[in-house]
């Protein structure tokens, strides 16, 4: 039989853990000749005989097709997830922005290795993939969250395909299902609503953040990474250039440089007009930020929007006595 009972005294669940008990495991050896050569496509440990009867139809399917390859048998497919993933990422995150490597390195660290490190390329099952799924669910992970993960997974394992380290790819093969509008849905400020939050931060730190992202829909980078130079209050537009690294410590002072805008290449913008409403709120915020600031202290000449404020510098008490003397 190509199917064969295995008493093992540590069994390992189904995302490959081992659980410390006892129990029976089946293995797969399914015999093929090549070049007048007897040579096994064999593969242990499944820990139900449904999984061993879908990997033996699968295999036999594919040799009756002509499509099945000695592949997923080397050294290389015994390695952990813990230590492809890794190695995978590595080599694959130049293909990636920058804001998402980090997404990716992430899913990896904090869902994938914890979860299914422990488990061999050649071993992992669709049952263990689905299974993870659940689990990240039951944790109250986004939808959208969970379906990231998957996707990371999945494109780690067509790697592995291309590299030949394993015959196909099982995160395709999964039961679950994802819904077309997976993921929270949030309902839409009124008018009123924006009122009340505007004129909640008004004056406060968090003011110029909100009104970004509420009158021209500013991702946090991209308002936290807009400077007074950027902002044309003749012209009344405003120049996108650039937005906050999103690798950027969170005690950082600085800020070296920016990074270009998404799905945007270096040195492309991107431009707002401001409006007859907004501009009356730029030119409080640019005035408040002259005259809260140290330079304002001495005597200024700025130009905003067509208004031209003059500071005067105080005299010193020193000056005032020698007039007097």
């Amino acid at each position: 039989m190509a199917i064969r009972e295995r008493k093992v005294k540590n069994k390992r669940n189904s995302q490959g853990i081992l659980t410390g008990r006892s129990g029976i495991v089946y293995d797969v050896n399914v015999k093929v000749y090549e070049n007048g050569r007897q040579k096994s496509i064999a593969k242990r440990g499944f820990a139900t005989r449904r999984e061993a009867e879908l990997y033996e139809a699968q295999i036999k399917l594919e040799l009756q097709t002509g499509s099945a390859a000695m592949v997923g048998y080397g050294p290389e497919s015994k390695q952990k997830l813990k230590e492809y993933l890794p190695k995978w990422y590595e080599s694959y995150h130049h293909n990636l922005a920058k804001s998402t490597r980090y997404s990716y390195w992430s899913g990896i660290n904090i869902h994938l290795i914890p979860m299914l490190g422990e488990v061999s390329l050649n071993k992992l099952t669709p049952q263990m993939i689905d299974d993870m799924i659940a689990q990240l669910r039951e944790k109250g992970l986004a939808e959208n969250s969970v379906r990231y993960c998957h996707r990371i997974l999945s494109s780690a394992l067509s790697s592995a395909v291309k590299y030949g380290y394993i015959p196909n790819n099982p995160a395709k093969n999964i039961m679950t299902r994802f819904s077309k509008n997976a993921g929270r849905k949030y309902e839409k400020y009124t008018v009123e609503q924006v009122q009340q939050l505007l004129a909640f931060v008004h004056g406060n730190v968090l003011e110029t953040v909100v009104l970004l992202a509420v009158l021209f829909g500013l991702r946090l980078s991209e308002a936290l990474g807009l400077r007074w130079r950027d902002v044309d209050l003749t012209h009344r537009q405003i120049t996108l250039r650039g937005q906050i690294p999103c690798d950027l410590p969170k005690d950082a002072k600085i800020v070296p440089h920016l990074e270009p805008l998404k799905d945007r290449d270096e040195g492309e913008t991107r431009s707002f007009p401001i409006t007859e409403e907004a501009l009356p709120i730029f030119l409080r915020l640019r005035h408040c930020l002259l005259y809260t600031s140290d330079a304002a202290a001495e005597r200024s000449s700025v130009d905003l929007g067509g208004r031209r404020i003059i500071k005067k510098k105080k005299k010193s008490r020193s000056n005032r006595k020698n007039i007097r003397e």
